[in-house]
């Protein structure tokens, strides 16, 4: 099992600022430039200056609530918090249902657009062209999800951990404090804000890829979401593709495969479409240095402003696919599963810059685009962790999970999991027994909200579960035992 990096971090009960609450009636509509306005985009916002335009924007316009979701130890450079900006509805129009929205800005150090993008985010919702939408929009955003990876510029934040890949097992402080802010506000969208390499797409979004995320949840993603987004960026001249991952074959960099995006539950667009949010992986083409940042800022901004008006119109749509996808699901869910070919040699249609400068529509090649399941599993009535797993029962409180500890042994009939089957698809589990459990071990109930998150995380056959995140193996025991009944 991976040990978790040890790192001096603070709950939210714990700031090194209080909470400002802002009266509900916003105060002048004055905009105030953020620090890269300021300095006409020649230089990135800096995490200490972050703090403090959050906080003269709470005392000038008001309209939100400006809190610390953790503090870092970031050694040399001090205690770092990790502020959130909570933009609640002013008043609900007509029937539309509220519909939950939390922003992620910067989960990798080296990508600050999507600092930039917060920061005017949560302005112009405040008080300035955008507040109109929290009519029927609660939103909350995360301007700086990793300050460390920022100040130290690494994508990678606390202990060196890359958050986006850090969802499910939630080694990292910063990851932790996500969770225990959406455990009991469940948001239906999810924007994650990255940059990519240079593209000529220069806004390319990813939906949930996760086969166990509910269909119709990934659906409305896609076909319903997604559409309304790209027709706006086409009204405002940026080249939009849906997100494209490149992985290498075998130990070869020039020696590429294409995909969607990538099917890992642990990075916040699949993780939280398990959860049952529509989530989205927002990438700005970039060169990740100043230059330009004042352009793909622009970019970026109008694609996150486009979901938010997505959001508001489809609104009675998305809360009923989000709500829906919470539930428990009914018959087996995926547990491996792989990307395979559409159709033999199956190609791309691609945009490139040639050597001459000019567009060229050209093809990306192999493009691996279906998901084939491999094996699943039912999802059972609950799940018995022995004591020694007590970090896993951790792992699911910080998601937000119940999880009840036997104050007595108790006998229960469980299904144990075989340590090390033959192949996918093999029998994997043995016909029930009775068994003493002691006092100590946990028990969880599979009927909770976000239930698809949970199975996944939990099952140590899920190749993207808690289990394949620490990198079990098959010679390894494990602690969880399901219950039929």
């Amino acid at each position: 099992m991976r040990t978790r990096p040890l790192i001096v971090w603070l709950s939210v009960a714990l700031l090194v600022l209080p909470p400002v609450s802002i009266a509900q009636e916003a105060g002048p509509n004055r905009t105030l430039l953020t620090p890269a306005e300021q300095a006409s985009y020649l230089s990135f916002t800096a995490v200490e200056e972050v703090v403090p335009y959050l906080t003269s924007l709470a005392e000038t316009v008001g309209g939100f609530e400006l809190d610390t979701l953790a503090i870092l130890n970031g050694g040399v450079s001090g205690a770092v918090p990790i502020p959130v900006a909570r933009l609640p509805i002013t008043t609900a129009m007509g029937d539309r249902p509220v519909v939950r929205v939390l922003v992620l800005g910067s989960q990798h150090g080296t990508e600050r657009a999507g600092l930039e993008v917060s920061l005017r985010l949560i302005r112009d919702l405040a008080g300035g062209e955008l507040s109109s939408l929290r009519q029927n929009l609660d939103v909350r955003i995360i301007p700086m999800t990793n300050p460390l990876g920022i100040v130290r510029r690494t994508r990678g934040g606390a202990g060196g951990v890359d958050l986006n890949r850090d969802h499910i097992v939630l080694a990292a402080p910063e990851t932790n404090a996500i969770w225990a802010e959406t455990a009991s506000w469940s948001p239906h969208v999810v924007l994650d804000l990255h940059e990519l390499g240079p593209s000529e797409y220069k806004i390319q979004i990813g939906v949930p890829t996760h086969p166990a995320v509910h269909a119709d949840l990934s659906t409305f993603a896609r076909f319903y979401m997604l559409p309304q987004v790209a027709n706006r960026l086409a009204r405002s001249d940026v080249p939009f593709h849906e997100y494209v991952a490149a992985e290498p074959i075998g130990e070869s960099e020039d020696n590429l495969y294409y995909t969607p995006p990538p099917l890992e539950a642990a990075n916040a667009r699949n993780a939280f479409g398990l959860a049952g949010a529509a989530s989205f992986l927002v990438e700005a083409s970039s060169s990740r240095d100043v230059l330009g940042l004042e352009t793909r800022t622009g970019q970026m901004y109008l694609a996150t402003r486009a979901f938010l008006e997505a959001a508001v119109l489809l609104a009675s749509e998305l809360t009923a696919a989000s709500e829906a996808a919470r539930h428990r699901p009914q018959g087996a869910l995926p547990i491996t599963f792989r990307y395979v070919a559409r159709a033999p040699a199956a190609q791309l249609p691609w945009i490139t810059i040639n050597e001459r400068g000019l567009r060229e529509r050209t093809a990306l090649r192999p493009w691996l685009s279906v998901v084939e399941v491999e094996a699943e599993l039912s999802v059972p009535a609950g799940w018995i962790i022995e004591g020694r797993g007590g970090e896993l029962a951790g792992v699911l409180q910080a998601h937000g999970f119940e999880v009840q500890r036997l104050d007595a042994a108790a006998t229960y009939d469980v299904q144990s999991y075989a340590v090390c089957p033959a192949a996918p698809g093999e029998e994997l589990l043995p016909p029930a027994e009775r068994r003493l459990f002691p006092a100590g071990s946990w028990i969880v109930r599979s009927d909770q909200p976000a239930a698809r998150l949970l199975f996944t995380i939990i099952e140590p056959w899920s190749q993207e579960g808690w289990f394949g995140g620490n990198g079990a193996e098959c010679s390894d025991s494990y602690p969880v035992h399901r219950m039929p009944e």
